[in-house]
């Protein structure tokens, strides 16, 4: 039973603490003082001590002090009310287990120190067999003359055992020496370097024997090494273990021995100590033998339970020395699963008897690899397995080789349909009849299609890598970009008049639509996407027509001038006519009258011709309603030059600017719409389309731009969701407002509070507009809640007396 001395100068908390302890199964003795704990720790032997801090005479921490120096490692635990840091940070620096705080509830408090209490009992034990262990090991090594030695490849330093730096002559505690302070004591440096180069790229046996001057200038020895190479962490090469073993007395019996041996062959009487010496080496080899079988029991173990393909071969060839053929010796259970071939059909067949149609190629890599032992790595496909495989291939001896390799004829699938797929889209943009551009987040170009290149004027080669800016007029330019920065937030342009400036000089009038494309978690742009329209030719014609409807406005207003001037005239010379021969004044009359005839009828063509251009203006919308833009749009968007310009020009300056302030205020929209901590998106009302989600559901639900929203949000694959509540959206009138609903996800099991209403959207179609934010919980609050009332009810219910309840703030009573 584990026996514990407890100390405190309180006996009633001693007392306490004691049965407290008795009760979790140790033996406890008490001690009123420090004085009184060190005699009967000297008198006695116990597991643990269990002290408090502040005593008459002597604190604890003294008390540990003198433990540590007279007594020795006891587990120590300092139980006492005080927390001071000051105290916590004596006590470890004077090596106390535990420090366990008195106060709050006893029955945890006694369950913390009992598991403290055991925990530093066990450790000090581990603790002391350690270095019991260590002090075997270490007199192991001293009586066998064996040291152990580890180096990391290519550091610059090797560790020693304290027996490896006795034998190379650098006495001391085991410690890190640099490679070549051992290195310069070898004698035999090439063949050991050799030695230790082939175990690191080839994994030859490191054995070997070799002679040093030690360090210390001792006399000459001679040491065995044996190493093996241990993996390391990824990232390295690994590490070399290794033991040396001074060998020199060995040797020098055995240099005795066969000289005796040569020396006194002939002598009958020395056959005895030669049988000796025989039994001794044949010790020796059926060690080595047995050694020998442990590591091929190792390689054999490591061989079966590979996943990766491994075979053994032979490499065949013809009188030339050319490689025609190679043998299977050993294949291992992943090769038979890989290929199909069982170990039994194929071992000890070449690959031409088990399969016929292997292509050359693989007897070449192969007869290369075996031949000159230079390993490779390749990818290729077998016809005979309709595969493609992973190659690692390399040479175990002169004339064999082994092949470690995986099946990744589903991964070349998936290469070959990627490949394909990426050149089917790289020629859809490519060959598009329309101009393609896309830029990254920071408003570079990363390609353009010929389509653009003929827009502008300029080859890809030249354009790609610049700054978007680089594409606009000058005068025109900060107005362009304003509307570029506006689709990194999102914004979708379905209809964007941005110009073009062509190499030659010409600006070209370009109507856009856009596309921001976003990372797997829908959250960071990587790229904007546009298509353009060149309208130049359009607006060209619609100037056109602007000009010819004012000229002819002009002649029609000539025209009704011309009129009135001829009337003026006429009246004059029938005034004149009367004065005269009234035969002659009745020819006049009849020709003014002829006259006037066709200026009354010129008169009804002008006002029909009114009517015609009055048609124009409507339908062609020649003369814009000017000053309803400027009034929808705030006055800080315009510059006050805008005014100055002719009417024609105010109409371009306006429309543009009023682009320019819709799309900027759509993405500070979006920016809003996606700082909400709810699922925000728009849907088409008629074919269910998403148009738009905000951050939260991208993240959620990916890049959902044109896909069903029963689909991609709500799982449902036959059409429309059978709760959709855009029926309820829409009137006879119009839009109802906002309707309010809740809606549990089948899928994930969460609450959400959907409010839905029908908007106008950009392109002015009605869309269905959904937030929707996860209550799920409040629903759990509400169901606890209502769970916690029934209990109330059920226990008020089961009083056999009446209660008369009084709710605070209230009026009246509850019976």
């Amino acid at each position: 039973m584990t026996t514990i001395l407890y100390i405190d100068d309180e006996p009633l908390v001693a007392d306490a603490s004691v049965q407290f302890l008795k009760h979790s199964g140790f033996e406890v003795e008490k001690a009123l003082s420090g004085k009184e704990a060190l005699e009967k720790l000297r008198a006695g032997r116990y597991d643990a001590v269990i002290s408090d801090y502040q005593m008459p005479g002597m604190t604890g921490i003294e008390l540990l002090r003198i433990i540590r120096s007279e007594i020795g490692d006891i587990p120590f635990i300092l139980f006492t009310g005080k927390g001071r840091e000051e105290v916590v940070i004596e006590a470890i620096e004077e090596g106390v287990d535990f420090y366990v705080q008195k106060g709050g509830s006893p029955g945890p408090l006694f369950a913390d120190l009992t598991h403290k209490i055991n925990h530093a009992i066990k450790q000090r034990e581990s603790d002391r067999q350690l270095r019991k262990n260590e002090e075997r090991l270490r007199k192991a090594q001293e009586i066998g003359k064996i040291g152990s030695w580890e180096h990391v490849i290519d550091s610059e330093k090797i560790w020693l055992s304290e027996e490896a730096l006795r034998l190379y002559g650098m006495n001391g505690q085991a410690r890190e020496v640099p490679v070549t302070d051992v290195f310069d004591l070898i004698c035999e440096r090439e063949r050991v370097n050799n030695a230790y180069t082939n175990l690191i790229e080839h994994g030859i046996e490191y054995h070997i024997e070799y002679s040093i001057i030690p360090a210390d200038k001792s006399a000459p020895r001679i040491l065995l090494s044996i190493a093996t190479i241990e993996e390391g962490e990824p990232g390295s090469r690994g590490r070399i273990v290794g033991i040396i073993q001074d060998i020199t007395e060995k040797k020098n019996s055995e240099w005795r021995l066969t000289k005796k041996n040569a020396d006194l062959f002939a002598a009958l009487e020395k056959l005895t100590a030669t049988e000796e010496q025989l039994t001794r080496q044949l010790h020796e080899v059926q060690s080595a033998h047995e050694r020998l079988a442990e590591s091929e029991e190792r390689y054999r173990k490591l061989f079966e339970e590979n996943i990766v393909g491994t075979a053994v071969h032979e490499i065949i060839c013809d009188e030339s020395g050319t490689p025609v053929n190679y043998r299977f010796l050993d294949v291992n259970p992943a090769f038979e699963q890989m290929t199909g071939l069982s170990a039994h059909d194929v071992t000890g067949r070449t690959v031409l008897d088990v399969l016929p149609g292997t292509e050359p190629y693989w007897i070449t890599i192969y007869g290369h690899v075996a031949l000159t032992g230079t390993p490779i790595h390749f990818e290729e496909f077998s016809q005979e397995l309709d595969k493609f495989f992973e190659v690692f291939a390399y040479a175990s001896q002169p004339g064999q080789f082994v092949t470690l390799f995986q099946d990744i004829t589903d991964r070349k699938r998936r290469e070959s349909y990627l490949n394909e797929s990426n050149v089917y889209l790289e020629n859809l943009i490519a060959y598009a009849n329309v101009p393609i551009i896309v830029w990254d987040p920071d408003f570079v170009i990363s390609r353009v299609n010929h389509s653009f290149e003929l827009l502008m004027g300029r080859d890809a080669e030249e354009l790609v890598g610049q700054p978007i800016q680089v594409l606009f007029p000058p005068d025109q330019a900060e107005y362009a970009m304003r509307l570029i920065h506006t689709t990194r937030e999102g914004v979708r342009w379905e209809s964007v008049e941005i110009p073009i400036l062509h190499t030659d000089g010409m600006v070209k009038a370009v109507v856009w639509n856009s596309s921001t494309i976003y990372t797997p978690d829908g959250k960071t742009p990587i790229a904007i996407i546009a298509q353009g329209r060149d309208v130049t030719v359009e607006k060209l014609l619609e100037k056109e027509k602007e000009r010819a409807m004012i000229k002819i406005q002009e002649n029609i207003a000539q025209l009704a001038i011309l009129n009135d001037g001829i009337r003026n005239p006429l009246t004059i010379i029938v005034s004149y006519a009367d004065m005269i021969d009234p035969e002659i004044s009745e020819k006049i009359n009849e020709q003014v009258m002829r006259i006037d005839a066709m200026v009354t009828n010129l008169d009804r063509e002008w006002i029909h011709s009114e009517k015609i251009l009055n048609y124009l203006r409507k339908q062609d919308k020649i003369v814009p309603d000017l000053f309803s833009q400027i009034h929808s749009v705030p006055e800080q968007v315009y510059p006050p030059e805008t005014f100055s310009k002719p009417s024609h020009q105010i109409s371009q300056s306006v429309s543009s600017a009023h682009s320019l302030y819709i799309e900027e205020i759509q993405a500070q929209l979006y920016t809003i719409l996606d700082s909400i901590d709810a699922l925000v998106y728009v849907s088409d009302m008629d074919t269910y389309d998403i148009l738009y989600m905000n951050e939260r559901g991208r993240r959620q639900y990916g890049t959902v731009h044109g896909q069903k929203c029963y689909a991609h949000i709500h799982g449902q694959t036959g059409g429309p969701c059978p709760f959709c509540t855009n029926h309820l959206l829409m009137g006879k009138n119009g839009p109802t407002g906002v309707y309010r609903w809740e809606y549990k996800d089948a899928r994930t099991g969460r609450w959400y509070d959907c409010r839905d209403r029908a908007i106008r959207w950009t392109d002015g179609r009605l869309v269905r507009l959904e937030i929707a934010t996860d209550i799920t919980d409040l629903k759990k609050s509400e169901e606890a809640l209502k769970r916690s009332e029934q209990r109330v009810r059920a226990v008020l219910e089961s009083i056999p007396e009446g209660l008369l309840l009084r709710m605070s703030g209230q009026n009246g009573l509850s019976l």
